[in-house]
């Protein structure tokens, strides 16, 4: 597929170091990623008492993408059973 911009999560992945030995990341591999479009380091509160941010994204992000892929997983199961 291809895109004429790259968007936030793309750009933080392209510029992210990768872990596994083929050097490929996810963005390479997949065929669907979704991204929950959170900035890079995953914190959303900026503290002026530290150096560091907290309130973590991806974790309430993470749990409403997982529960609307599993509705919509649900709808076309059900869709198919009363579709016979």
């Amino acid at each position: 597929m291809m895109v004429d911009e790259m968007n936030p999560g793309q750009a933080h992945c392209e510029s992210a170091g990768t872990a596994h030995s083929s050097r490929n990341r996810l963005t390479d591999v997949a065929n669907i990623v979704i991204d929950n479009l959170t900035q890079a380091g995953d914190r959303a509160v900026e503290l002026p008492e530290v150096d560091w941010r907290t309130g973590l994204l991806s974790t309430i992000t993470g749990a409403v993408i997982i529960d609307m892929v599993r509705c919509g997983t649900a709808r076309v199961f059900l869709g198919a059973a009363t579709n016979r």
